[in-house]
């Protein structure tokens, strides 16, 4: 059996009312619907799955084992391995030195990857400083960290 989507736009202005925001706020509510089910058959590859989910599946806050201004090693306590982490997956530490330069991080059992700030730009000497709270999320795309918490500098 396939899903069925259907999509009920928004509340519509009607000639001459008044523009509220109160109405403002219910025309820009799109409701969509899903009917029907699958079957684990029709699942793809890296589909949704329980595990997936789960409430907090993809967020880990963890632990410096070792560090570098160049290189932080992070222990969450999961089994993250290059072959199950999620796009997207979250972790924050509390960077241990600030860094002088470019930062790889190892995450667990994961090759370390480059950190990147602003999407795809390499970290600047400063950019992290001893005791900050860092947070990344993994870009499966680009195979690397990419910094969501605020820059030292």
């Amino acid at each position: 059996m396939a899903l069925g989507i259907t999509q009920y736009p928004g509340k519509l202005l009607q000639y001459a009312q008044k523009l509220t925001s109160a109405f403002h706020n219910q025309s820009s509510r799109a409701v969509l619907t899903l009917t029907g089910q699958l079957d684990a058959s029709q699942l793809e590859d890296e589909a949704v799955t329980a595990a997936k989910t789960k409430f907090d599946a993809h967020a880990f806050a963890g632990t410096e084992t070792s560090s570098t201004a160049t290189n932080h090693v992070i222990t969450t306590g999961s089994s993250l391995t290059d072959g199950n982490i999620a796009d997207g997956t979250w972790i924050a530490w509390r960077a241990p030195v600030g860094n002088t330069g470019a930062l790889n991080i190892q995450v667990d059992s994961l090759t370390a990857r480059d950190l990147r700030k602003q999407h795809d730009t390499e970290l600047v000497s400063g950019d992290i400083e001893l005791g900050q709270i860092i947070e990344a999320r993994w870009d499966a795309t680009n195979t690397r960290w990419q910094m969501t918490s605020q820059l030292a500098q």
